[in-house]
């Protein structure tokens, strides 16, 4: 089991909290890294690169590299400052070395990950030559899109429609909040003034 600090460390690790202390608190998003975590790099390397916009004063675009499973090489994606984006690099080197390898993952284990955690799954055309238009989620447009199966292999990613995909995994994933520095609440002092009436 691993603890709150833990996670915390890892989430540093991999460049995800620096930008934004005020995760650091331990809040929705940190709890909900856990199964993430505990999956491996084999999984999470196959993760899609989150590019919702939860940073929104951000002066200039920030491009940061994620693992392209369908090209099996390392590209870079626009990063907008979501806590949970665990295929994000900052360099090619760090993308390369953590995910270059992870073709050694088995289809067995994925079937093994929940829903949870294979809705973030890039879409998978599979290992087969045929052409079966399906359904996936995306999560930097928190919408469903289209794309081609090829009928054997991919991932639980998938769905035979638009609604299923909806119906399925957007209820499963955390709705993204716009990362801003906390304000410190001023706090009210009282002060209280006991008076001894006592006659001596």
């Amino acid at each position: 089991m691993f603890s709150k600090f833990y996670l915390i460390h890892i989430l540093f690790s991999v460049g995800i909290l620096d930008l934004y202390p005020s995760v650091l608190s331990y809040t929705d998003e940190v709890y909900e890294s856990h199964e993430l975590l505990t999956s491996g790099w084999d999984v999470r390397c196959k993760l899609q690169p989150n590019s919702w916009l939860c940073y929104r004063n951000l002066t200039s675009v920030v491009y940061r590299y994620y693992y392209d499973i369908a090209v099996k090489a390392c590209k870079t994606f626009p990063y907008g400052g979501c806590a949970l984006n665990f295929n994000g690099f900052r360099t090619s080197a760090e993308c390369n070395s953590l995910c270059f390898t992870t073709e050694k993952l088995t289809p067995t284990k994925l079937k093994e990950i929940s829903m949870n955690v294979s809705c973030r799954l890039q879409p998978d055309f599979g290992s087969c030559f045929g052409y079966f238009p399906s359904f996936y989620y995306d999560i930097s447009t928190r919408t469903c899109k289209g794309f081609s199966y090829s009928g054997c292999g991919g991932n639980a990613n998938r769905f035979a429609n638009n609604m299923d995909c909806m119906d399925t995994c957007e209820s499963l994933l955390p709705r993204y909040r716009e990362v801003r520095p906390r304000r410190r609440k001023k706090r009210e002092r009282t002060l209280h003034i006991t008076f001894n009436y006592s006659i001596l």
